[in-house]
C-alpha cells in the first residue's frame, strides 16, 4: 500500500471510530492466503498415488541461497521465493528420492506481485464453499480429485406383500472413472455389520434366507432365497429430509445386497472382491485392486478441503467415510443451497495462482490411478520437469513454471496507476476464472449475471460491471469477514 493510500486508510478509520471501519481482514486477506500452504497440500494429496511419499518442503526466501541453475535474468527482476520439496518413490522394491523446485511469487505491500520488473495485483475470486450441486450430481471439490454423488440413479422397491413401495435414490459414487453403489466402499472397508453400525442401521436391519412373518418389519426380496428386513420404526420419521435419507439408505442397501447375494454378505472379503470387480475383470487382482482404490479414496480428503469445509463439524470430516456419510445425510439441504447467495461463497487468491500446478498433478493422478503399466520411470515423470539434476545436459527444468503461467492469468491485472489510490485495488473481485462460474469459458449463465439480496452491505452495487454486475466489481470496504468467508 502506498504512503498516500495508507494515510487515506488512517483518515477513514479515525473518522469512523466505532462504525463502518475499513476491514483490515479484507485489506490483508492476500497475506493470509499462503501459496506455499496450498502447494504443500497438493503434494500431500498426491500421495493418493500408490508408491509416492511426500517428505515435506522448505521455503527459501534468501536469493543468495538459490541454486545457481535456477538464476535467470527474468528471475533477477522478479520478486519470488523458492519452494524446495522432497518425495520418496517406491515401486516394485525400488526406491528413489526426488527433490523438486518451484518459484512462487512474493507478495509486496499486501497487494502486488512484481514479475519481470512490472507490478501486478491479483483480483479476489469468489467461488462456492465446498460442494456444488446440479440436477445430476453433488460434487465435493477436493484438491486433486472431485468426488461426485449422482442424483439420477432413481429406483423403486416394493415389499413382498405389495403393501408398501419406496421410491428414491440409490446413493452412487462417481470417482476413479467408475460409478458404483457407494456402500461397496463402506462394506469392503468395514464389513457389513460394522458398516451398518456406522450408519446407525444395525438395530433396524435383518438379512435372512427365510421368509418371516413379522408385522414390525418391512420385508423386501433380494433374491429367490434372500430377504432384507427393515424395521418399521426406522422409517417412522416425521422430518421429511430425514425420511428421504433413510428411504434412500434402504434402497441403496438393497441394491448393494443384490450385487453380492451370491456370496456370504457377512464375510468382509466378499465385499472386497465385489468392489475390486468394479475396476478389473481379472479375478486374481480383485483384492489388490480394492486395496489400492481404498488407499486412494482415503487420501482424497486433503487438509485444504477440510479447511474449506469450515461449516462442517469435525467429526463429520474426520475421514472421507465420515464426510461421505455427512453428504448423504444432508443431501436434501445441499440440493437446496442457492449458490447465488454470497454467504455460500469463499474468497481465494492463492488457489487460482497455483491452479496450473494443480492441473499438472491432478492430470498425473488420473493417469497413474488408471494406468495398467506403471513403472518407476512413469512415476518419476510427474516430477522430472521440476528437478535440477537431469539425466543429460539438455535437461530443461521448469522451476519457473508458475511464474511463467501468471502471464496468461486473466485474474492478474497490470498496475498502470498514475496516482496512489491503490487501496481501492484491494477491493476488486470476480467470480470468473479457474473453477469459477465460467470455468475458463466465455459464456456465463444468465442466473449468475445479476445481483442477489445477500450482496447488500457486502458487494458494491454501483462499482460493478454494467453488463454482468453479479460477475465482477468491488467489495464494500467495510465488509465483515470470517477468515475467507462473509459474515
Amino acid at each position: 500500500m502506498s504512503s498516500l493510500s495508507a494515510r487515506l486508510y488512517q483518515q477513514v478509520q479515525s473518522a469512523n471510530p466505532e462504525n463502518n471501519l475499513f476491514s483490515e481482514d479484507l485489506l490483508k486477506i492476500r497475506d493470509n492466503d499462503k501459496i506455499e500452504s496450498y502447494i504443500d497440500n497438493i503434494f500431500k494429496a498426491f500421495q493418493v498415488v500408490p508408491g509416492v511419499t511426500y517428505l515435506g518442503y522448505r521455503l527459501i526466501t534468501d536469493h543468495l541461497e538459490f541454486p545457481e541453475k535456477v538464476i535467470t535474468d527474468e528471475i533477477q527482476i522478479t520478486r519470488v521465493n523458492l519452494l524446495e520439496a522432497k518425495f520418496r518413490l517406491d515401486f516394485d522394491g525400488e526406491e528413489k528420492d526426488v527433490v523438486i523446485y518451484q518459484f512462487i511469487p512474493q507478495l509486496m505491500n499486501h497487494l502486488f506481485y512484481q514479475i519481470n520488473g512490472n507490478l501486478f495485483y491479483p483480483i479476489l475470486q469468489l467461488v462456492d464453499r465446498s460442494t456444488y450441486c446440479n440436477s445430476k450430481r453433488i460434487t465435493l471439490k477436493t484438491l486433486l480429485l472431485p468426488v461426485c454423488l449422482r442424483l439420477d440413479t432413481t429406483t423403486s422397491l416394493t415389499t413382498v406383500d405389495k403393501q408398501v413401495e419406496l421410491s428414491g435414490l440409490i446413493y452412487t459414487i462417481d470417482i476413479f472413472k467408475s460409478e458404483t453403489n457407494i456402500l461397496l466402499y463402506f462394506f469392503s472397508k468395514m464389513g457389513l455389520e460394522e458398516g451398518l453400525k456406522f450408519f446407525d442401521m444395525i438395530d433396524y436391519v435383518a438379512y435372512s434366507d427365510e421368509l418371516i412373518d413379522d408385522d414390525s418389519y418391512y420385508c423386501f426380496q433380494v433374491s429367490k432365497t434372500n430377504y432384507l428386513y427393515i424395521s418399521k420404526e426406522y422409517l417412522n420419521e416425521e422430518d421429511e429430509n430425514t425420511f428421504i435419507y433413510k428411504q434412500n439408505m434402504v434402497l441403496t442397501l438393497h441394491g448393494a445386497l443384490r450385487m453380492n447375494y451370491k456370496n456370504d454378505v457377512f464375510d468382509q472379503n466378499s465385499w472386497v472382491r465385489k468392489l475390486g470387480a468394479e475396476f478389473t475383470n481379472n479375478s486374481t487382482q480383485y483384492e489388490e485392486k480394492t486395496r489400492k482404490i481404498t488407499v486412494s479414496l482415503e487420501r482424497v480428503l486433503d487438509q485444504q478441503t477440510k479447511i474449506n469445509l469450515a461449516h462442517v463439524a469435525e467429526e463429520d470430516k474426520e475421514n472421507i467415510y465420515a464426510l461421505l456419510r455427512w453428504i448423504m445425510r444432508n443431501m436434501q439441504e445441499l440440493r437446496s443451497i442457492n449458490h447465488m447467495n454470497i454467504l455460500e461463497k469463499r474468497i481465494r487468491v492463492a488457489e487460482y495462482v497455483i491452479h496450473p500446478l494443480l492441473l499438472k498433478f491432478s492430470d498425473a493422478t488420473y493417469r497413474f490411478l488408471n494406468s495398467r503399466n506403471m513403472t518407476m520411470k512413469t512415476l518419476f515423470s510427474a516430477f522430472k520437469a521440476f528437478t535440477l539434476d537431469g539425466e543429460n545436459e539438455k535437461h530443461e527444468h521448469k522451476v519457473s513454471f508458475l511464474i511463467d503461467m501468471l502471464g496468461s492469468n486473466d485474474l492478474l491485472r497490470y498496475v498502470n496507476l498514475v496516482n496512489s489510490f491503490d487501496l481501492l485495488l484491494a477491493l476488486k473481485w470476480t467470480s470468473r476464472g479457474p473453477q469459477g462460474v465460467n470455468n475458463g469459458k466465455s459464456d456465463i449463465s444468465v442466473r449468475y449475471r445479476g445481483h442477489h439480496p445477500s450482496y447488500v452491505g457486502r458487494i458494491s452495487l454501483v462499482a460493478a460491471s454494467a453488463g454482468d454486475p453479479g460477475v465482477s466489481g468491488s467489495l464494500v470496504p467495510f465488509v465483515k469477514l470470517d477468515g475467507f468467508y462473509f459474515k
